[in-house]
């Protein structure tokens, strides 16, 4: 049985756990996940919102057994409504609804009035509270209004007034604590005794705030969330918030689509309980967890690795001049990531006459990576109809798998997919290092497609990558090369050397001869270098008369051997130069004896160089 699951901003908690709980009684029940999922929109950025939505389009829904939606995870730009419509087009399967109530479909919900009701008469009964303020969702979505449905009716039957100004309407993000606490404590004299806020991180960006203005929790102002969250838990004070059964419902709604799916009948609607979980923020102090200062830490390291291999990341594929490239490098990173599997597929266009003798864009599909059964990445090209998930060869590797796709895009140009497959154990669902792989990528083909519009490939090589003059690498074509070759040095365990070598003379020739026959002379320079390399092994011309060499050594005179080469191929090019002059060298090696301080080696080569070129007598004109 194939169920397919949409969500939005799919590693923020509640999405997480939504997708970990599916996993695990799909792989008990043997049921195959198809989880298409998106990430959150930069800062309302309409083109990538419309990129996003590529995603819904890309199953075909009539292929599904069922489906379970979290439309409000969705909300960004009429998103959820999209999906809504297009279900209504195309699917002919039953479908649940997390958490947003459908006129249409079967829903699982959260009580949302009942528990801010039971929230709101807490801080009433418990803590004799009058002057409760209220911090609301999106008031586009059905929670939001419900949570502030119920704050009303409680405090309606304790017979308290609600005033306009006792209401802000927020937005579920942590960015508006210092909006919040203005409009509440406008002269900064008067405070609520409450501020009950519709989810923990708005809970957390008021509390904040509070506390660099000096006012105390819950001295002076008792706060309270909603979701449970761990940086709930963890917060100083921790904060008193709502319990939500995120895995019961997602068991519940993996349960119904499966028995309507088998023409089995279930109740239209499910409203799931919740609980308070009392804490200090609210002036009840309840038992914390005794490891949550470890855990913050824990997070807190996980942060910053997580914002390291960011980093890293986009320097790998900041110089990227291909599309093969730019697979390659994701899938380096994807199996970094610690998946089962990544399929990366990407559109392949191409133009065809239609009957009507017209011109005509026909847009497939290429799987061009995956993982194999011993963990390598392997790289293909195999095309295949955009109405499949993936070559009808490779989709046996999809049943009985929980399978996440996320749309590979740059804005509003949608360059195709990937499939990831977690590992199993796997603590969490995602996290912002499969965003940024995801935008790298999307990004890195759009400016790959944009130089092959420009130039042709060989251009971009040439500009790119080549020294102008002698053909050879330029600096940026060294370090590309330097990267491949340490990663095949580490692989085979065969050794390096790194050579620094300073064309002598130069100078001389310039003044003397003039210009043309300068870059004569170095052309002929790097003749002689290039002659003296194996296949493997490459030089660069660095700027004016610097050269930089890696060799390798695969055989034990490796490096006497390139210097012989190089001193005879000099010579026998001097032999032939008419001019009075000659071209010589000064050489500076250095054997690689740990490929992670390679950069020193280099640095030590070229001190070699130079006491190399101080030691020689300073000769000028033909010997």
């Amino acid at each position: 049985m194939k169920i397919g699951v949409f969500l939005g901003d799919i590693y923020q908690k509640y999405q997480s756990i939504i997708t970990k709980t599916l996993e695990k009684y799909a792989s008990e029940w043997g049921i195959t996940l198809y989880v298409f999922g998106t990430f959150a929109t930069p800062a309302n950025n309409v083109l990538y919102e419309e990129g996003k939505k590529s995603i819904l389009y890309l199953p075909d829904l009539k292929e599904l057994d069922g489906i379970i939606t979290a439309g409000d995870t969705l909300g960004h730009l009429g998103m959820e409504q999209e999906l809504y419509e297009l279900l209504k087009a195309e699917a002919e399967c039953p479908v649940v609804s997390l958490r947003t109530k459908t006129a249409d479909y079967h829903n699982v919900l959260l009580d949302n009035e009942g528990a801010m009701y039971a929230m709101t008469k807490h801080f009433i009964e418990k803590h004799n509270a009058r002057k409760i303020c209220f911090v609301t969702g999106i008031m586009d979505m059905v929670d939001a209004r419900e949570r502030l449905k119920g704050y009303k009716k409680a405090m309606e039957e304790a017979g308290i007034p609600v005033t306009e100004d006792m209401i802000y309407y927020g937005d579920y993000w942590r960015r508006q604590g210092e909006k919040i606490v203005n409009y509440f404590i406008k002269d900064n004299t008067e405070y609520p005794e409450v501020i009950i806020c519709s989810n923990d991180y708005m809970a957390v960006s008021v509390l904040d705030e509070l506390k660099v203005r000096g006012i105390r929790i819950p001295e002076d102002i008792c706060i309270s969330g909603m979701d449970n969250l761990d940086v709930a838990k963890m917060y100083d004070p921790p904060i008193t918030s709502i319990s939500v059964p995120f895995e019961k419902m997602a068991k519940k709604a993996l349960e119904d689509v499966v028995a309507m799916a088998r023409g089995e009948v279930v109740d239209k609607d499910i409203c799931m309980p919740t609980d308070i979980s009392y804490r200090k923020s609210c002036g009840c102090q309840a038992e914390t967890k005794e490891n949550a200062i470890q855990d913050y830490r824990e997070e807190n390291q996980s942060i910053r690795y997580t914002a390291k291999e960011c980093i890293y990341m986009s320097g790998d594929f900041e110089s990227v001049l291909s599309e093969k490239e730019c697979i390659e490098w994701a899938g380096v990173h994807a199996r970094r990531l610690g998946v089962e599997n990544c399929f990366i597929c990407i559109q392949s266009k191409s133009k065809e006459i239609n009957q009507e003798g017209e011109e005509v864009e026909k847009i497939g599909i290429r799987l061009m990576h995956y993982i194999n059964e011993e963990g390598e990445s392997v790289y293909v090209d195999v095309p295949f109809s955009k109405k499949h998930l993936l070559p009808k060869m490779f989709m046996p590797m999809l049943y009985g798998k929980t399978n996440i796709f996320l749309s590979i895009h740059s804005n509003n140009e949608v360059y195709g997919y990937c499939i990831f497959q977690l590992r199993e154990g796997m603590n969490y669902v995602m996290d912002e290092r499969f965003e940024f792989l995801c935008i790298n990528m999307g990004n890195t083909l759009k400016r790959i497609y944009m130089y092959y519009e420009l130039f042709s490939v060989k251009d971009i090589m040439h500009l790119y990558l080549q020294d102008p003059l002698t053909g050879m690498y330029n600096r940026r074509g060294f370090e590309r090369r330097l990267i491949s070759i340490t990663e095949y040095s580490r692989k085979t365990h065969k050794k390096l050397a790194v050579v620094s070598i300073d064309m002598d003379g130069l100078k001389y020739i310039n003044d003397t001869f003039g210009h043309m026959k300068g870059d004569e002379s170095i052309l002929r320079f790097s003749k002689c270098l290039s002659v003296s390399l194996n296949k493997t092994e490459f030089c660069a011309r660095m700027g004016g008369d610097e050269f930089q060499a890696v060799l390798l050594l695969d055989e034990p005179d490796r490096v006497e051997c390139f210097e012989m080469q190089l001193r005879k191929t000099i010579a026998d090019e001097n032999a032939m130069i008419p001019e009075q002059y000659c071209i010589d060298a000064s050489v500076g090696i250095q054997i690689v004896e740990d490929v992670m301080n390679i950069m020193e080696c280099i640095q030590l080569a070229d001190k070699k160089m130079y006491e190399n070129k101080r030691s020689k007598v300073n000769k000028q004109g033909k010997r």
